[in-house]
């Protein structure tokens, strides 16, 4: 089994959209016209097409709902770090890192003890500021790693998906992004992006990360972020904004009447509560000394709650989409893998999407303490384990849910499939509750983390953290409301959110309590929030709370975990011990506002206030990257031509692959990891000189190694024993040529259009 870098056998042969029809075929965004109306899937985007036409405005717009849904590819470049696991740092370019944001957070601290937040958020815009230039110039042709290890290559492709709901007088956008985190400057600029093509405004637009632990990501503006995933890349930046938009742009142009229909199931196939058990310590009443308590969690304890969102064509009754949540960390694969991939989800949603014939799109729910199981409470070890092991979770994960929405059961909440849907929006910024878990004399409404140590409690605005304001939106659709919280959202969170705006009066939950607590454990949680709840009439039939929506703010803890004991999602819940209740209580007044009540809005301090113009500042800067990325672009250096669609090494067999299985690899030369990745076809010869195309790379067993300069492999695993005959492979990829004009440009990426496609066929090879 080989694993690690390519190794090539000796003595081998051969700032605005541009929404014109141009651009997006340049783009390979495919949306093809629907029989069942209503969905835009982009399967093979290296092949450009353009969009289908827009259906008839007046069914669109009439009264009732109208439904869109829509997929673009999004996978970035080779050599991309994947995620938090997928390589090792570079350990020099991680203590360089690290200098600099030492100088932020030390200043952040000092400024903490002298009461001067306003003094120390514009210390950290300006050095925030000369990084990103820094970053924009040290930017190098076919390397697209910074503080970590460059990656080996493609799992799975990453993809944008997104559906646009409209009732003829309001009109929202839900998207689920593969990133490893959101950012609010990802939000703002593709907000932007669409704003003149969709009509959709910004608080009508909702944009969740999968948080998969395997995406590249290297958008964030808030260095330290760097450290878990990689430093900031303008290419990514910019890639990934107009990709989202295009998903946006593309439901948007589908959209058909439609009726929309909700099930919530449970869901207990491969998860556990990855806190767990533990001990923490608090004072009783009437004591002085903290005594041992039971805290953590059982780790069969966390938010089971399936939800299943379908629409289906007005006029033919046929599905045209689906919307799954469920609360799970995307952290299936092993540290080091080395690959892009879409972790669970992305090979769950195209089984349910083959099971349910249209296109499904998943968010994650509470996830902030949800994880893999690791054995404890399946039997099967499913978190941090190769991709073998990801293939089983992937089918017990289909065959738990494809039912669902099939034969709901007698227990599973139903809300009929209607057409009278109303659609609306709220999206708020609020300040945060005053922070007094720092060393200084006034409380600040500044994110604050102990990540670094309990006893050093330092704002981190910039340098965890985009902005210094919590961005909340609430969206209706009819009796359903999701509500997305920029934090990775706790099973004690999501539980007293959703009881606090459901529509049962008396079933508020506060927290969870060990069995064998003292009674007045049990009381110091009953006061993790507020008793407030929407009445009967006010509240919402299926309320569903999103994790990673619109920015990050790392976790929010229940006032009882922050304070019984130290551990890592309490250092990173940024506002203190009130942070829980502060969102659960922003979440409600979110709630009445849709239900026709007065806006809720928060007094702003002064940290907040002012950094609101220096947040802009930053914004300014990365909005501003198209031009730039424009330039690079034209610049690219030309393929080397004697190694463009040569083939490399003919397919042989390896006995034993990373899967376990037999694999059959294929090395050819091509394009850099600047053009992106080919497309790879397996084709069986099924006779009379006819070769069918059998699996192409969206398929989790079909690989693309690459090595700088050109130099690629495919690794088919053959997983399924009823593959026999004689295949072989189809490339085509993209190389840069030296004549402009040869190809249709792409404003951002081939500005002068001097890229072409290259093809190669390899040789035949016999698998038994």
């Amino acid at each position: 089994m080989r694993r690690g870098s390519l190794t090539f056998l000796p003595g081998s042969s051969t700032r605005h959209l541009v929404t014109s029809l141009a651009l997006v075929s340049c783009l390979g965004l495919t949306v093809p016209a629907a029989a069942a109306g209503g969905h835009a899937l982009d399967r093979t985007s290296g092949a450009p097409a353009a969009l289908s036409p827009r259906p008839d405005d007046a069914s669109r717009d009439a009264t009732g709902l109208t439904a869109g849904f829509a997929t673009v590819d999004m996978t970035w470049r080779a050599g991309a770090k994947p995620g938090q696991v997928g390589t090792e740092a570079d350990t020099a370019a991680m203590i360089e890192l690290w200098r600099g944001l030492g100088k932020v957070l030390l200043h952040g601290y000092h400024y903490q003890t002298l009461d001067r937040p306003v003094v120390f958020l514009e210390y950290a815009t300006a050095w925030t500021l000369d990084h990103l230039e820094a970053r924009v110039a040290d930017i190098r042709y076919d390397v697209y790693n910074t503080v970590f290890e460059p990656g080996r290559g493609l799992h799975t492709r990453a993809t944008a998906k997104a559906m646009v709901l409209a009732d003829g007088e309001d009109k929202v956008a839900v998207v689920r992004a593969d990133l490893y985190l959101m950012q609010k400057h990802i939000w703002r600029r593709v907000t932007e992006l669409v704003a003149e093509e969709t009509g959709i405004p910004p608080e009508h637009i909702l944009i969740a990360a999968t948080h998969n632990h395997s995406a590249a990501d290297a958008a964030f503006t808030a260095a330290g972020l760097a450290s878990l995933a990689d430093d900031f890349d303008p290419r990514h930046f910019v890639w990934i904004t107009h990709r989202i938009a295009e998903a946006i742009i593309a439901a948007d142009r589908v959209r058909v009447p439609a009726s929309m229909g909700a099930i919530r199931s449970t869901l207990r196939a491969v998860q556990r509560n990855v806190i767990g058990p533990a001990t923490g310590q608090a004072i009783p009443p009437g004591g002085t000394e903290p005594v041992d308590v039971p805290a953590g969690y059982p780790v069969d304890f966390f938010d089971d709650a399936l939800w299943i969102l379908y629409f289906n064509d007005l006029s033919s009754g046929e599905r045209i989409g689906a919307y799954v949540v469920f609360g799970m960390h995307p952290e299936s694969l092993e540290d080091g893998h080395g690959l892009l991939s879409s972790d669970f989800f992305g090979p769950m949603e195209a089984g349910l999407e083959k099971r349910w014939g249209c296109p499904v799109m998943w968010s994650p729910g509470a996830l902030g303490d949800v994880e893999p199981d690791n054995g404890t409470n399946t039997g099967t070890d499913y978190w941090r384990e190769d991709f073998a092991v990801l293939d089983q979770q992937v089918q017990v994960l289909v065959d738990a849910i494809g039912p669902v929405l099939e034969t709901p059961s007698a227990t599973d909440q139903v809300l009929p499939s209607r057409n009278d849907i109303d659609v609306d929006a709220r999206l708020r910024l609020f300040a945060g509750p005053p922070n007094t878990n720092y060393p200084g004399p006034n409380p600040w409404m500044l994110p604050v983390t102990e990540y670094l140590s309990p006893e050093w409690p330092i704002t981190c605005v910039r340098a965890m953290t985009e902005t210094a304001n919590l961005v909340l939106q609430a969206v209706r659709l009819g009796d359903v409301l999701l509500l997305g919280s920029p934090s990775e959202v706790t099973t004690d969170m999501a539980l007293h959110i959703r009881s606090r705006v459901d529509d049962v009066e008396g079933d508020l939950y506060q927290g969870y309590v060990w069995p064998d607590a003292e009674p007045w454990v049990a009381d110091y949680v009953d006061q993790n929030f507020d008793d407030s709840e929407l009445t009967a009439g006010e509240g919402f039939a299926m309320p569903i709370v999103l994790s990673q929506v619109n920015d990050w703010m790392g976790y929010m803890v229940t006032r009882w975990e922050f304070d019984n004991r130290n551990h890592y999602r309490q250092s990173l819940t940024l506002y203190g011990d009130e942070t829980a209740n502060y969102l659960a209580a922003s979440f409600e007044g979110l709630a009445r506002e849709l239900r026709g009540e007065p806006a809720v809005y928060s007094a702003w301090d002064d940290p907040s206030w002012a950094d609101l113009d220096l947040e802009d500042d930053v914004y300014a800067f990365v909005a501003d990257l198209d031009g730039w990325v424009s330039d690079w672009a034209r610049d690219i250096p030309p393929s080397d031509p004697f190694l463009v669609g040569r083939v490399l090494q003919d397919p042989w067999l390896e006995d034993d692959g990373e899967m376990h299985v037999p694999a059959v690899h294929f090395q050819w030369g091509g394009g850099t990891s600047d053009l992106g990745f080919p497309r790879v076809i397996v084709q069986q010869d099924v006779g009379f000189g006819v070769w069918e195309d059998v699996i192409d790379e969206t398929d989790p067993h079909l690989w693309l190694l690459y090595r700088s300069g050109g130099y690629w492999e495919a690794v088919w695993h053959l997983v399924d024993p009823s593959w026999q005959g004689n295949f072989r492979f189809l490339v085509t990829g993209v190389s840069r040529g030296t004549v402009a004009g040869v190809s249709d440009p792409d404003p951002l990426w081939d500005p002068e259009g001097m890229n072409r496609t290259y093809q190669v066929v390899s040789l035949s090879i016999s698998v038994p």
